[in-house]
């Protein structure tokens, strides 16, 4: 509903994947490339909905279909998704060769870290698919990256330095730091965690075929659903 990349990238807001929340995006192709939006160095965005209540229009069908078309004409597909496991984001997580579980050093976010774990392992997502990535990390925090490990029993990929100058400036002019910033330790981090995602000289993936079945999801999270008052 609230999604920043386009605020984060300075973009033109006028298509976004409300556009694409339609059956005719499964016999015309074209539809889901006409609404990308053209990014720096060459990346293209599907952007959030321009109001929230557009965002009901994306069911998980529309989204994997547009998953799939994406397939066929880039490398490398990153969804940038909202902190609830919803059925937008299960349908991802399941269509996804890698997941980035991001954590920082409080307890609030290592316990949500720690059920975000479990849930996806019993969703059948192998710890070889997960990465754990620790922001805003901090030197001066009375938690540790040690700590954070033994408490979610699961190895920290990467660290990402807290850096509230270069990171605000970053967001507040719409300008990647990696680009501002490419020899900071922050953008180092970053890229750390995109050799750890695609190793220097390898092709990419193929995008993982389904590892957990719409049933299996039903069943998991049907209670909340069916409360709510939709239908699944």
């Amino acid at each position: 509903q609230f999604g920043d990349v386009g605020v984060l990238l300075n973009l033109d807001h006028s298509r976004s994947i409300a556009d694409v929340a339609d059956p005719a995006a499964d016999d015309d192709p074209e539809l889901v490339l006409d609404a990308l939006t053209a990014g720096p160095e060459g990346i293209r965005v599907l952007l959030a909905p321009s109001s929230p209540e557009l965002a009901d229009l994306v069911t998980p069908a529309h989204l994997r279909t547009v998953m799939l078309e994406l397939r066929r004409s880039f490398d490398f597909i990153v969804v940038d998704t909202a902190s609830h496991l919803g059925e937008l984001n299960l349908e991802a997580i399941e269509l996804a060769t890698r997941v980035i579980v991001v954590t920082m050093l409080s307890i609030p976010a290592v316990k949500n870290t720690r059920l975000t774990l479990r849930v996806l392992e019993s969703l059948s997502v192998v710890p070889e698919r997960i990465l754990v990535a620790l922001n805003c990390s901090d030197a001066r925090s009375d938690l540790t990256r040690e700590a954070v490990e033994a408490n979610l029993r699961f190895p920290i990929a990467v660290q990402i330095p807290h850096d509230p100058a270069l990171v605000d400036g970053s967001v507040n002019h719409g300008i990647a730091f990696v680009t501002t910033g490419p020899e900071t330790a922050i953008s180092r981090s970053i890229r750390e965690l995109a050799t750890r995602l695609v190793p220097e000289g390898r092709p990419a993936a193929a995008l993982a075929q389904a590892g957990v079945s719409a049933q299996r999801r039903s069943r998991l999270f049907g209670a909340r659903r069916h409360a709510s008052g939709q239908t699944g």
